[in-house]
């Protein structure tokens, strides 16, 4: 009886709090919250209904407050409590329907607020709004399926799948899927489960990523991509050459972001190392330009000779630029070397008249310009100068000033005029190698003189 009277007391305590809030003023019930902990702190039996307390609409603004302020730590408990108590009471939130008695779908809740604030009570926030049947959608576009999907709710979205949600709705803010969701927010489980439901892995969001895309740029685990295939393998084409909205493909992601477990899952499956993006790269452009080290190229070079895919090492973007171009710029000596050694053209000229060459005498570096001849002389590459742009004349200079200094120890080099030998106007830089037996003379490269 003595606790049936506490209680009665603290209900009657509660309803007196309540009718001195002001609900239109925040700070008035943020007061009203941090006191009410007190109450219900150790309330437990003869709980009150609070539909016999609260307006419903007060009550989504008690939990929307606790969810928008960013309470510290020590304060975790205070909105943990509270939450369980509203639960515990049996409250549930009620559906809303319009003047033709429909349901109100638009309607911002807490849910759709802990979702954006990837507040760790969403789960909980279900019990009290764990109507499956309706879907609610704020203004973004965002619903409670997403939420579900993002945070890893298995028994939420089972439920809404049961009732006929659509797996491939979309959020219309950021145009991504329930998979994408899932997906960002690291939730295999969920990822799996959304597939075998009918999600589809080809949708894109508004960056024209679709989730394989996804799982290159976010470098998760490559049993994500696994898992995509083992259900939607007849589609596998479709998956790996998908573009986003400049062009690339997963592949290309997933070497810009040195996933090498997942560009050889892709090689695998049928990703095309050749595929060209919107400003005409190839994948082996990608790793020219963002690579630091030759790992990922040597990686790439013995993944397409094991799957006997030819690499085209001399494709040119829409600026004329082969990925040697790109490696010279970029000053990795380690690349650089391997795609000379694999056979790439030293002579290659971009829409500017620009040889590698020329790259080199742009940057002023003399290890890239002596790797460069020393490679070229051991694979017999006569290098050419005769690449038409208004950087020739620097580059003719420059070069043989340079190379007469870098050129490998017990040679010299010389030019010799073309005219000499009743050619045309030019000119030959000729390298002698001197040893004690013999002197082999040998043209390194050649070039015009305008």
């Amino acid at each position: 009886m003595a606790q049936d009277h506490q209680n009665s007391s603290k209900t009657s305590l509660l309803r007196e709090m309540r009718e001195n809030v002001d609900w239109k003023n925040e700070g008035k019930r943020l007061e009203f919250l941090e006191n009410l902990f007190t109450l219900i702190e150790n309330w437990i039996d003869g709980l009150p209904n609070l539909r016999d307390i609260f307006q419903q609409d007060e009550i989504e603004l008690l939990l929307e407050d606790y969810i928008n302020n960013d309470y510290g730590v020590d304060q975790f408990e205070l909105v943990d409590r509270f939450i369980e108590f509203v639960i515990s009471t049996g409250y549930k939130d009620e559906l809303k329907l319009d003047e033709d008695r429909n349901p109100v779908l638009h309607r911002n809740t807490p849910v759709h607020s802990a979702g954006r604030k990837e507040n760790p009570w969403l789960s909980f926030l279900f019990k009290i709004y764990d109507r499956f049947d309706v879907n609610y959608v704020d203004e973004r576009g965002y619903t409670h399926f997403h939420a579900a999907c993002q945070y890893g709710c298995d028994y939420v979205v089972e439920k809404f799948l049961e009732f006929g949600q659509d797996p491939n709705i979309i959020w219309q803010e950021t145009g991504d899927s329930p998979l994408h969701l899932a997906l960002k927010s690291d939730r295999k489980e969920m990822f799996e489960m959304l597939l075998k439901k009918g999600a589809d892995p080809t949708l894109s969001n508004a960056e024209g990523s679709t989730p394989l895309h996804l799982i290159s740029f976010l470098d998760v685990d490559v049993d994500y991509a696994k898992i995509i295939f083992e259900i939607n393998n007849d589609i596998r084409a479709r998956l790996v050459s998908a573009r986003d909205k400049v062009g690339w493909t997963p592949l290309y992601v997933a070497m810009k972001n040195r996933c090498i477990d997942l560009m050889e899952w892709l090689l695998t499956k049928g990703a095309d190392p050749n595929a060209v993006n919107d400003n005409g790269e190839t994948p082996l452009h990608i790793i020219s330009r963002y690579a630091k080290t030759d790992d990922l190229a040597r990686m790439f070079f013995w993944s397409c000779d094991e799957k006997k895919k030819t690499l085209q090492l001399d494709a040119k973007d829409k600026r004329g630029w082969t990925p040697l171009h790109l490696a010279m710029r970029s000053g990795y000596l380690d690349l650089i070397e391997l795609l000379l050694t694999k056979g790439a053209d030293p002579n290659a000229v971009n829409v500017d008249g620009k040889t590698p060459l020329h790259v080199i005498c742009d940057q002023d570096d003399d290890k890239k310009a002596k790797l460069f001849f020393e490679i070229c002389e051991e694979r017999k590459q006569i290098v050419q100068l005769e690449a038409k742009g208004r950087y020739e004349n620097f580059l003719v200079v420059s070069l043989y000033l340079r190379y007469v200094y870098i050129i490998p120890h017990r040679c010299s080099a010389k030019l010799v005029s073309r005219t000499s030998t009743g050619e045309a106007n030019g000119f030959y830089l000729v390298v002698s190698r001197h040893t004690s037996s013999r002197s082999d003379r040998r043209t390194i490269f050649k070039g015009a003189a305008e």
